[in-house]
């Protein structure tokens, strides 16, 4: 056995590695020991072989001795099972832990189970195509989370509106991304395949609290009003109106007759009703109950119509 510590045997086993696989082996020790093994590495003028012969055949010997140890563990394992559960329960149970670990590594490993916080961190001095296309393929409400960290809000409507005009990574760049990914995100993975688009977008958008989502509307429309209204489309549906503001409802009944609205709220559950009678008059309130209580014979057809007239001057409301 040689007499060298242990930086010195790594120093040894790194000069014979290639340079990139070296400078990854190096990430896993704190500056002090790196700064260490440099100057171990300095110090070699020329490779002692017999140093280096002893020293790989020191690792073998850890490592078979920890290969060993793991592959009687497994047979034990697999003896214990065989004699309680017999050999085709214990084959499909083994294989069955072995996926559950194999995806629990995969999962692990994304940036998907970062914190909204940490994932902000990282990408704050990015450009905007690099944090629209990580939003893009982040579980939704991750993405909208992060987006709800982000201070600037001009930044927030530029990453909208990117995500709405974008399609997906060119199969020829996603080898270059996924490496962007990797470098930003200390090795954690990505899933690259989901689109963007106006619906994407919404979907995303959607999920933020009301007074945020509004103000980045509104520095939307700013900036791209076509492509502002065509996502809106797609965020605003009929049972979401309980999420809008009661000042914005109140503008609402300005400008919709209780006839339309109540059809609209025909056949729509308590909570959806609740928001609008709330914000009427005594009198208003009573006259939209007696119409439903009158039980009239209404199309879908009918209902639907109402509910786009009132989503039609929602929108602009907003």
């Amino acid at each position: 056995m040689t007499n060298l510590n242990g930086k010195q045997k790594i120093a040894y086993l790194l000069l014979q590695l290639d340079t990139n696989i070296s400078s990854k082996i190096l990430k896993h020790f704190n500056k002090q020991e790196i700064e260490e093994i440099v100057f171990h590495i300095s110090n070699i003028k020329k490779v002692n072989t017999i140093h280096l012969n002893n020293v790989i055949k020191e690792y073998f010997t850890i490592f078979n001795k920890i290969c060993s140890e793991k592959n009687t563990i497994d047979v034990k394992i697999f003896n214990m099972l065989k004699k309680t559960i017999g050999i085709d329960d214990t084959n499909l149970l083994l294989n069955k832990i072995k996926s559950k670990k194999n995806y629990s590594n995969i999962q692990e490993n994304t940036i998907n189970e970062l914190t909204p916080k940490n994932i902000n961190l990282i990408l704050e001095n990015e450009n905007i195509e690099i944090i629209a296309t990580i939003l893009i393929n982040l579980k939704t409400k991750l993405a909208s989370e992060v987006l709800s960290t982000i201070k600037n809000e001009e930044q927030q409507a530029d990453i909208i509106l990117y995500i709405a005009s974008y399609t997906s990574i060119p199969e020829s760049s996603k080898p270059i991304f996924t490496q962007l990914i990797r470098e930003l995100f200390h090795n954690k993975t990505l899933n690259l395949n989901k689109r963007g688009g106006t619906k994407r977008a919404a979907n995303i958008l959607q999920t933020i609290n009301s007074e945020k989502k509004e103000i980045i509307i509104k520095n939307m429309r700013k900036k791209n009003t076509v492509l502002t209204i065509n996502i809106i489309n797609k965020i605003f549906l009929f049972e979401n109106i309980i999420d809008i503001k009661d000042v914005h409802i109140n503008k609402l009944l300005k400008l919709i007759p209780i006839k339309t609205l109540s059809i609209a709220l025909y056949n729509s559950e308590m909570s959806v009703r609740n928001k609008f009678l709330k914000n009427l008059s005594d009198n208003s309130a009573k006259e939209m109950k007696n119409y439903f209580n009158e039980k009239k014979s209404l199309s879908l057809t009918q209902i639907k119509n109402a509910q786009e007239k009132i989503l039609h001057y929602l929108k602009k409301i907003i």
